[in-house]
């Protein structure tokens, strides 16, 4: 019985490092994977904020950034690899049966490339599509979930 008792706890003690092992290795894949979406070493540069009547309006609430700023880091400052503009606005997106409040965000190709973001369908913005004005859009799974069901593929869809 004493055998029995000692081999039955070392199985549980062995199995419990095991299991712990294992589940310390899947946090850190998740906490790595986390990080990467957010980008490597990225700063952000967001313009001044508003006060109109005692109310703040925050970082970013004053337009004072413009395209020649953009150009200017882009240029001139030779340790940034990739800049791009964000606007940022919350909207309704709408198909024929369903809708979702979101935020979308207006930008440029590389904006993908500093935050690590690739798809899994379709393609991403490319430059000739800001060159020309063309009217696209990138859809976060959580969007196509939402407006065209789970696993669906909007880009088959008549409107999409």
């Amino acid at each position: 019985m004493r055998s029995f008792l000692t081999t039955l706890g070392m199985v549980i003690g062995v199995s419990a490092v095991i299991a712990m092992v294992a589940i310390g290795d899947g946090a850190r894949a998740q906490v790595d994977q986390a990080f990467a979406a957010m980008g490597s070493n990225m700063l952000v540069v967001l313009s001044g904020s508003t006060t109109s009547g005692g109310m703040r309006g925050g970082f970013g609430s004053m337009p004072t950034l413009t395209w020649e700023d953009l150009r200017a880091i882009q240029t001139q400052v030779p340790a940034v690899r990739w800049a791009a503009p964000q606007l940022r606005a919350t909207a309704s997106v709408l198909s024929e049966e369903q809708n979702w409040t979101t935020i979308v965000y207006g930008t440029t190709p590389d904006y993908f490339l500093i935050r690590n973001w690739r798809t899994t369908r379709g393609d991403l913005l490319a430059q000739s599509d800001v060159d020309s004005g063309t009217k696209s859009a990138v859809l976060g799974q959580t969007v196509v979930d939402k407006i065209f069901g789970e696993n669906a593929d909007p880009s088959a869809t008549p409107s999409g």
